[in-house]
């Protein structure tokens, strides 16, 4: 008799035990769902906008009947990632933590160019540097700015580039050099966020490659002549 009470007393012990397991169990599974399960907020990313309007370039650029192969830009340190980066003077920077660009400043200012040489019937083709294809021209580049600056005169978008324009006619490994120059402009940014600087990244963009396509067009007709 005795042991069958202790038996009893044994089990009524495990089944509180199990009980109270299931119980505290439980709880942190109804804890769990109330919480919701922590998640990171969306992540915005930006490109810079493709241009406005090449009208008319066609009418004004002649075509050099020629080629050209745009090799991928480098790009400075500071501006490798795809982080938006703002400063707030010399000393400060930082990057938006919920906003980047799509891709690097140097894939978009690389992409941004071959398609305004494209359009602009400077030359009859534009090939990327994996190309099979021979060109007499080449372009090469490097991102050097690509940040807002945020001051006591507000906010703008400061964006920097330089080229070099190469002749490789005869010589495919080293090619002569036709013209280098940097590119450097700068924007107020409008609304004042990271919309506002994506859109005077882009207007900045489309500047200064207009720029670059007619100097390229002088450089081609001084050779000319």
């Amino acid at each position: 008799m005795k042991r069958y009470l202790f038996s009893e007393s044994i089990c009524r012990q495990e089944a509180r035990i199990r009980a109270g397991a299931v119980f505290i169990l439980g709880w942190l599974l109804v804890a769990g769902c109330a919480g919701g399960v922590a998640t990171s907020p969306d992540v915005t990313r930006y490109m810079l906008e493709p241009p406005r309007s090449l009208e008319g370039m066609e009418e004004e650029v002649p075509c050099s009947r020629e080629t050209i192969i745009v090799r991928r830009f480098s790009s400075a340190e500071a501006c490798n990632g795809t982080a938006m980066l703002y400063s707030r003077g010399s000393s400060e920077q930082g990057a938006y933590r919920y906003h980047r660009w799509w891709n690097t400043p140097a894939e978009m200012v690389t992409d941004f160019l071959m398609k305004d040489l494209s359009r602009s019937g400077l030359f009859t083709a534009v090939f990327t540097e994996y190309t099979l294809e021979e060109s007499r021209y080449h372009l090469e580049g490097r991102v050097t700015e690509c940040i807002e600056i945020i001051d006591a005169d507000g906010r703008r978008a400061v964006l920097g580039f330089t080229v070099a324009l190469l002749d490789v006619t005869g010589d495919r490994s080293r090619g002569r050099l036709i013209f280098q120059k940097n590119y450097r402009a700068e924007r107020a940014c409008s609304p004042e966020t990271p919309a506002g600087f994506a859109r005077a990244a882009g207007d900045v963009m489309d500047e200064l490659s207009k720029k670059m396509i007619s100097d390229i067009t002088d450089a081609i007709k001084q050779k000319r002549e």
